[in-house]
């Protein structure tokens, strides 16, 4: 117990007052009663007390069922009128709900989930549960979903249908809140039973007044627009003559035919003529239970059966009639949807060879030889009437074209024929004159040739390829610039654009699809991107003769496919006097450059060479300057990467050194002697090879362009007027130091050494550094 204490509430006021003394159960349970109550009565002690019951517990359970739901929705296949579920009597539905569970783990609760079928007036007709010991149990809200009972009730009519918790206990007393244990929705039971013959018709035209004789030619459709589903029953079609005899009956089964739901039978039609009544009924009682309207359980039509005409054609899978040998020829007659059924079909080859029955046929083209062939077709219907239909086709050849990853596609021809392909760069100093930034970057060269003749050309109907432009080009070509030109043979320059109906396309990724229809070659355009190439240590030398010689080392994408070499040109000056190149770096009109070019190309080197010896050497006092440039394999000089050969001073003339050197030895002097020497006849049984000769001489001083070297001739006449060049020399490459002597020996025993009796000319020829020689 405890007190409050109200202070200064007016006449009129309201408000809220707490105990500051808290109670605590101290672990009692059970349901307990709460009052609260004036101290003092008032003048109206109606309102002055207020009681409830609180109920303490150890453990809680709490099951609550979603309100909003509808347990039908979990059912298939149900019927709806004016947009409401109808159930049917006698019958199982289990229905699934859903809910949230707070349940302790200790709790042992056990829920008995299910329904309650009241009337409207909330009285109970039927109920249904089951014991449920598996809902969530943690302490904690979880969500469930579980079966309810089946519900079945045998009375039609419109009921309230609860579901939920009917009941429970635990170990805490069940369920502790009751308010959100079950939910409702109103439901309809009812088991009205109507089937109608809805219509009947020409099953060529619903629309068409006329009835044909055939197979399945009669239509009718059956409809359910009552609340119950029938199952396994049967329509009956009869037709009578004019008089009244029945002519034909026939029967058709539908399985099953649910609310709202429609089926069509079909019948035949296997009298012609004129008067002819078309009757079609059903039951009126299905499994023990009557159709409530069964007057639209019967139809009947007065028309006539006609006979239709056949008015065959023949179907190919093929528009052209033009098949290969991997092709299956497909063959389907076509022929009037009222034709009198059931037909009969035959199919003939070039008039006598029967190929097949059937409304359709397939041939493998693979069994027939190259050629065209005429199709026959001919249908007899039930009547006895015939008719009959013709067509062509050609069996060609295809080859598949599998050249990965360059190459695929096929080749049509009426031959058996062969695929040939070559793919070369464009020919080098051919110039094709393409405009629009494009240059040549491929010639590709299709044939299609008879296989027992290689070298005639197959009677090629069509070329499809698939080109793989990043197999066919280098990556540094955008593919969307690529266009394929025709050229007139491979040694033309003179070139077209492809004519329909040969035609390519590019497929905005990396292929172009190629269409020809002749032997075809093809020229392959694109934007080329100038090659990333330079000289570097680019120097010259001179040589023997005022030869000159140009080195240097190629520097970036020399590998280019595109790139023809690199194209020397010489401007020939006499001394001072004349037209050099320029420093490139500084003179950059490109008018000037192509003058200064036009006339002065000397030689074509290969992209990877690394120099160059200049093949008309320069006469003292004649001088040279030198530019080099790239050129694609037309051999078109890229003037944008010029470069000039210049001496230390940065002038580009050079000039060649071809006079001989003047210096000459002096104290040229020799002697000879007999050696007398057993041992030297004894290596020869010769005394004449028992000589030895010596010569001296003193070294003078070099050149003032450089050192020289000395070769020793010999020769056996006067040498005066003889030119040393043609003379082989007995040593090359002597050296010496200014003042110094030098020497040479030569004996008997050397190999054409020296003998008696013979005179001999010794000549010392000085050679510059350039290898200028004074021969006289």
């Amino acid at each position: 117990s405890g007190q409050i204490n109200i202070n200064g509430l007016l006449n009129g006021d309201s408000g809220y007052f707490s105990d500051t003394t808290q109670w605590y159960p101290n672990g009692v349970s059970g349901t307990f009663t709460v009052v609260f109550k004036f101290t003092f009565s008032d003048v109206d002690a109606s309102d002055d007390v207020l009681s409830y019951n609180i109920n303490l517990t150890a453990g809680y359970s709490d099951v609550s069922v979603d309100q909003g739901q509808d347990p039908r929705d979990t059912l298939s296949g149900l019927h709806t009128y004016d947009g409401e579920f109808v159930l049917n009597t006698e019958q199982d539905y289990v229905m699934s709900i859903s809910g949230t569970a707070h349940n302790c783990g200790e709790c042992n609760l056990v829920a008995y989930m299910g329904w309650n079928l009241r009337d409207l007036d909330g009285t109970l007709l039927a109920t249904a549960n089951q014991s449920v010991t598996t809902l969530p149990a943690g302490g904690y809200e979880q969500p469930y979903t579980i079966s309810l009972p089946a519900l079945n009730y045998s009375v039609p009519g419109r009921y309230i249908f609860e579901f939920g918790l009917i009941d429970s206990l635990s170990a805490f007393n069940g369920d502790l809140n009751d308010y959100n244990d079950l939910a409702e929705i109103e439901i309809v039971l009812d088991n009205t039973l109507d089937l109608r013959i809805a219509s009947m018709y020409p099953s060529h035209n619903p629309s068409s007044p006329d009835y044909y004789y055939g197979e399945s030619m009669l239509s009718v459709d059956v409809e359910n627009i009552g609340n119950f589903t029938v199952e396994d029953f049967s329509i009956t079609f009869e037709m009578f003559d004019a008089v009244g005899e029945s002519e034909y009956i026939q029967t058709c089964n539908i399985d099953r035919l649910g609310p709202s739901e429609l089926s069509t039978c079909m019948f035949n039609l296997t009298k012609v003529g004129a008067g002819k009544e078309l009757r079609i009924y059903m039951p009126t009682t299905f499994d023990g239970r009557p159709d409530t309207a069964p007057s639209d359980n019967t139809m009947i039509e007065f028309t006539q059966i006609l006979a239709g005409d056949i008015l065959p054609s023949i179907a190919m899978n093929s528009i052209s009639g033009s098949y290969t040998t991997a092709d299956a020829i497909e063959f389907t007659a076509i022929t009037n949807n009222v034709a009198a059924g059931p037909l009969n079909y035959t199919w003939v080859l070039d008039t006598v060879i029967n190929i097949g029955y059937g409304k359709s046929i397939s041939i493998n083209a693979s069994s027939l030889p190259l050629k065209d062939y005429h199709i026959g077709l001919y249908v007899e219907d039930a009547l006895g009437f015939t008719a009959e239909a013709h067509t062509t086709i050609s069996i060609i050849d295809e080859v598949i074209i599998n050249e990965q990853p360059l190459l695929s596609g096929s080749a049509v021809s009426l031959d058996k024929a062969q695929f040939e392909y070559d793919v070369m760069l464009p020919i080098e100093g051919f110039n094709y004159n393409i405009a629009g930034g494009k240059e040549p970057l491929m010639i590709m060269d299709f044939k299609v040739m008879q296989l027992e003749s290689e070298l005639q050309p197959a009677q090629l109907q069509s070329l499809e390829l698939d080109v793989n432009l990043s197999a066919l080009l280098p990556d540094s070509i955008s593919h969307d610039s690529v266009e394929f030109l025709e050229l007139s043979s491979l040694d033309s320059t003179l070139w077209d654009y492809l004519e329909s109906p040969d035609f390519f396309a590019y497929d905005e990724l990396e292929s172009i699809n190629l269409n020809l229809h002749s032997n075809t070659i093809v020229l392959v355009i694109g934007a080329l991107p100038e090659p990333n190439v330079s000289l570097s240590n680019l120097s010259h030398e001179k040589l023997v003769g005022g030869a000159i010689e140009l080195t240097w080392t190629p520097q970036g994408d020399i590998q280019n496919p595109y790139l023809g070499g690199w194209r020397i040109f010489r401007l020939t000056v006499e001394g001072s006097v004349g037209t050099i190149f320029p420093d490139p770096a500084v003179q950059t009109n490109l008018n000037l450059w192509n003058e200064l070019l036009a006339e002065s190309s000397v030689e074509l080197v290969p992209t990877d060479s690394e120099g160059w010896v200049d093949p008309v050497p320069l006469e003292t006092g004649t001088c040279a300057s030198y530019a080099i440039l790239p050129t694609n394999r037309a051999g078109v000089p890229d003037t944008s990467r010029i470069s000039v050969v210049v001496e230390e001073d940065g002038s580009s003339r050079l000039c060649g050194d071809a006079l001989p050197p003047t210096s000459a030895v002096s104290s040229f002097t020799y002697t000879y002697r007999f050696t007398n020497s057993t041992e030297c006849y004894n290596m020869q049984l010769d005394w004449n090879a028992c000589y030895e000769l010596n010569m001296t001489w003193t070294w003078p001083a070099n050149e003032e362009d450089g050192g020289v070297t000395w070769n020793i001739y010999r020769m056996d006449v006067e040498p005066s007027q003889i030119d040393l060049r043609f003379v082989t020399p007995l040593v090359t490459g002597l050296v010496g130091i200014q003042g110094e002597q030098g020497s040479f020996d030569q004996s008997g025993l050397d190999v054409d050494g020296i003998r008696p009796m013979r005179t001999y000319y010794y000549v010392l020829a000085p050679v510059d550094s350039k290898g200028n020689e004074n021969t006289f």
